[in-house]
């Protein structure tokens, strides 16, 4: 179903003027850069969340060895 919603778009983008084409484009390209910085708010938050919980570790290349080879 997916993909006939996209040959769909891009079937009707073809009759697009150049004008609307470039507007369609613009708002393309916001959509995604919203939905990035979306999940970079989300992941920021999980971030936050994981050090206050004390599930985040700190250290050189040194410690991370340690901490591999002892799991």
């Amino acid at each position: 179903m997916q993909s006939t919603m996209i040959s769909d778009i891009i079937e009707n983008f073809d009759s697009l003027s150049i004008e609307d084409k470039e507007y369609a484009r613009e708002l393309i390209e916001k959509n995604i850069i919203e939905s990035k910085r979306e999940k970079l708010v989300f992941r920021v938050s999980e971030a936050k969340a994981n050090y206050a919980a004390n599930k985040v570790k700190r250290g050189g290349m040194t410690k991370l060895k340690e901490d591999l080879d002892s799991d």
